[in-house]
């Protein structure tokens, strides 16, 4: 069959309406309750947090970053020492921030300043920290586990002692001085100053001890080092901790360290090469001592006549070549030192001695750049492993540096040695003109020629580790602090404008989340875009919630919305099929408990109402509902009997009291085979007779989802009504209502919603037939609940008797509704 045209539509548009911003703002309005809850939950819950949360505050200080200024000793001038151990240094502040963050310096400030003990009073919520801020302090006897943390708990304090507090319940009196035995670790607490007023409390105070590498790891943790600028070279430290004190006395420690660290750091190079002169020294001074007693003993042996007759001009300039052959042998065995210092194995950190009377500038500057780089290795290897890339980047550089430098030596040793054959060749010229010389004479001139020379090395050796001393003992740090750290005394944590915000804001978005979050996951009928979304059928009517269960809502002269709403179905029924009259009405649904019996019961009610005879049949064979709703008798002879053969039509109708025009048929007996027995003769006799005695048949029908007896009935019917529930049918199952729709298995079908809760809860809005918004006809707006009305415009009607105060709830609540419309 055709199903009815779909160019008409009673609902006034075919998308079945849609949702407008005021919709969805009144959808969650619906909900006030659930948000002020909320909101008082929430703001309760922050104003909890930020009374009992450990206040954090931030201190801070700035650090100046020097770069290569003019070493004190030796100005802008200086020789190859100066230059090896003072070259100008680029600073890269990246690299610098690194170098800060080491956890030995951080450490050893810990150490020195006792920061792993730590002082606390115990609130019954809030343990608070005292940081130096008690007239008492802890002194570690003997420390079992320097990896363990130990904690002292005592309380009752006073001038003369302490309870210290054990375990859950015990209590030991002490007085201060005492040593406490705390897992196998020994402490004692005792007065800062004897001068010092200790006052007597019963607060419980705490005192806790712990590793020392942990503190510094703790503190490293929340050390914040930045550039604030890029154009300086001055770095900001900050620290946030629960004790503003404790953060400025860390600031200052970690600076004061960070200095003496960067001194350290610089002599390490001088201390090297002291030590390399002072073995250099040594064996100088040991060579002098033999060629002086030589000298002395060939003097005391040999008459030696004074050289000044005997030695002429050759003798003068022999003597100058053999000086600067003997320079330049040193300056060979200098590069054979250093060359074998090179080649011989040392740890990577290990200096190079500098280049000492080695005036090759491209040698000079590849040791001091080798120095600088081993000194960075040393640095970085303390901070990070070895095989961090960092490491290797640096291991790379010293490789390729020690090349570089070995190459130079190489070429520069090639130069030398061509100087010292030219100087022994004229070396042998000269000889020969001092050949006449007496032996013995030569022999005392070589001797004195070789003290001189040994001499000037002594000394110069001498006065370079002299000057390199006094460097050392007046060396400037590469960093200096620009102020003493400080920092405000209002917290920065908890923020107490952000979390008023965030409370505010949670207390909003939580009841809005729960909302979406029930909508989202509910898979039933809500609201009528989900009708329209799924099928085309129209829908004719809607039917609001009745909460007191009536199954017969419809009454004679009843202007009540619910027989106001079965009203308009009939109405919609009669104009939709004027161009073909209808005289049998099927009712189903898919599942049981959509309310069709229901529907069956006041469709039939309002058409009997019109002075029309009408026949509802019980034809739902298997789980009849009709007559029990209606608490009518039953006789135990029905359509099953008249089916059957059994029993006349016109014996087995019950005439419903106060409706003379309504006949019920009942079931009768429950057949074995409803199924077949729909489809026999003597159902379309049944139907025959029915059609000639009434003006409408109205069939309460068994759900179409479950059996398919309904089906069968389709030839004696004139349309179809199809019950969905709201909130109660499944979406899916809309789909089932558009196939039986488009194949025409029931003809000219209509929908009708029941137990419809209207308003923005429920997230369902009606349109038109009068109600929905504005419902017309005087009526104002259906309550959802109760079957009564707030009418604007006529006198009050209930369905039911209510209590006074509950009448003037309903009246505020009905209201609150249509503002939310």
């Amino acid at each position: 069959m055709t199903p009815f045209p779909s160019e008409y539509n009673p609902t006034g548009d075919g998308s079945g309406g849609k949702f407008s911003p005021a919709d969805i703002l009144f959808k969650y309005l619906a909900f006030l309750p659930l948000f002020i809850v909320s909101l008082a939950l929430c703001i309760a819950g922050g104003m909890i947090y930020l009374r009992y949360t450990t206040p954090k505050y931030t201190s801070s200080v700035q650090m100046l970053v020097k770069s290569g200024e003019t070493n004190p000793v030796y100005g802008n001038q200086g020789d190859i020492v100066e230059r090896a151990l003072y070259g100008p240094r680029d600073i890269n502040m990246s690299n610098e921030i690194q170098k800060l963050r080491t956890i030995a310096v951080v450490k050893r400030a810990v150490e020195k300043n006792n920061f792993h003990i730590q002082y606390f009073n115990e609130g019954n919520i809030k343990t608070s920290n005292l940081f130096d801020q008690v007239p008492f302090r802890l002194v570690p006897v003997a420390i079992a586990d320097s990896n363990a943390s130990y904690k002292i708990r005592f309380t009752n304090m006073s001038p003369s002692g302490y309870t210290l507090l054990v375990g859950l319940e015990g209590r030991e009196t002490h007085v201060w001085g005492d040593v406490l035995n705390i897992n196998g670790s020994r402490f004692r607490l005792v007065p800062k100053d004897s001068s010092i007023y200790i006052p007597t409390t019963d607060a419980i105070n705490i005192c806790t001890w712990g590793s020392p590498m942990a503190r510094a790891n703790e503190i490293l943790n929340g050390l914040l080092i930045y550039l604030p600028d890029p154009n300086t070279t001055i770095l900001n430290l900050s620290i946030t901790n629960d004790n503003p004190y404790m953060g400025r006395a860390i600031l200052d420690a970690l600076v004061r360290e960070y200095i003496l660290y960067s001194v350290d750091t610089k002599n390490v190079a001088a201390d090297a090469t002291i030590r390399f002169i002072e073995e250099r020294l040594d064996s100088l001074s040991v060579e002098l001592k033999l060629i002086e007693n030589s000298l002395r003993d060939y003097r005391d042996q040999n008459d030696v006549l004074p050289v000044e007759e005997q030695a002429s001009l050759f003798s003068t300039r022999l003597t100058e070549n053999q000086e600067k052959a003997a320079l330049v042998d040193w300056h060979l065995g200098m590069l054979n030192n250093i060359e074998q210092y090179l080649q011989s194995p040392r740890k990577k950190t290990e200096l190079v001695p500098s280049s000492l009377g080695i005036e090759e500038p491209t040698i000079t500057a590849l040791i001091g750049t080798f120095n600088s780089l081993r000194l960075e290795r040393e640095k970085t290897g303390r901070q990070q492993t070895a095989g961090s890339l960092q490491v290797q980047e640096l291991d790379k550089q010293l490789d390729e540096v020690q090349r570089s430098l070995k190459e130079a030596i190489g070429n520069y040793r090639q130069v030398l040695l061509r100087q010292r054959a030219d100087l022994l060749s004229k070396n042998g010229l000269y000889t020969s003109y001092l050949a006449k010389i007496p032996d013995k004479q030569r022999r005392l001139l070589e001797m004195e020629r070789q003290q001189k020379v040994k001499e000037g090395l002594y000394l110069y050796l001498l006065q370079r580790k002299e000057e390199i001393a006094i460097t050392t003992t007046s060396t400037d740090p590469g960093y200096a602090a620009l102020n003493p750290a400080g920092g405000s005394l209002n917290p920065v944590e908890p923020d107490e404008g952000k979390i008023r915000m965030f409370s505010i804001l949670l207390g909003l978005l939580l009841p809005i989340g729960v909302i979406y979050l029930r909508d989202l996951l509910n898979d039933k009928l809500m609201t009528r875009d989900d009708i329209a979304k799924a099928t085309k059928v129209t829908i004719i009517g809607e039917i609001g919630h009745v909460e007191n269960n009536k199954s017969l809502v419809v009454a004679d002269k009843s202007r009540n919305l619910i027989s106001e709403q079965f009203r308009i179905i009939r109405s919609n029924l009669a104009f939709m099929m004027e161009k073909k009259p209808f005289q049998t009405i099927l009712v189903t649904s898919t599942v049981s408990g959509e309310g069709k019996s229901f529907i069956s019961i006041n469709i039939a009610a309002v058409l009997a109402l019109s002075g029309k005879r009408v026949a509802l049949l019980e034809f739902d064979l298997r789980r009849p509902r009709i007559m029990k709703n209606l608490e009518l008798k039953k006789t135990g002879v029905g359509i099953s009997n008249v089916l059957l053969g059994l029993a006349d039509p016109a014996d087995v109708y019950t005439a419903l009291p106060g409706y003379p025009e309504l006949h019920v048929y009942p079931t009768g007996i429950v057949p074995p085979n409803p199924g077949e027995l729909v489809l026999s003769i003597k159902n379309k006799e049944f139907f025959d007779y029915l059609k000639a005695h009434y003006d409408y048949i109205i069939i309460d029908s068994a759900p179409v989802g479950l059996v398919s007896d309904t089906f069968s009935l389709a030839p004696y019917i004139d349309t179809s009504v199809f019950i969905v529930r709201h909130r109660f049918t499944y979406k899916r199952q809309l789909s089932f209502v558009e196939e039986i729709y488009k194949q025409g298995k029931l003809p000219f079908l209509w929908l009708v919603v029941n137990d419809l809760k209207m308003g923005a809860r429920f997230g369902y809005y009606g349109y038109g037939y009068g109600y929905g918004k504005g419902y017309g006809y005087g009526y104002g707006h259906y309550y959802g609940y109760g079957g009564g009305y707030f009418n604007t415009g006529a006198d009050e009607y209930y369905d039911i008797k209510v209590p006074q105060w509950r009448r003037k709830w309903k009246k505020w609540k009905q209201k609150l509704m249509f503002w939310d419309r």
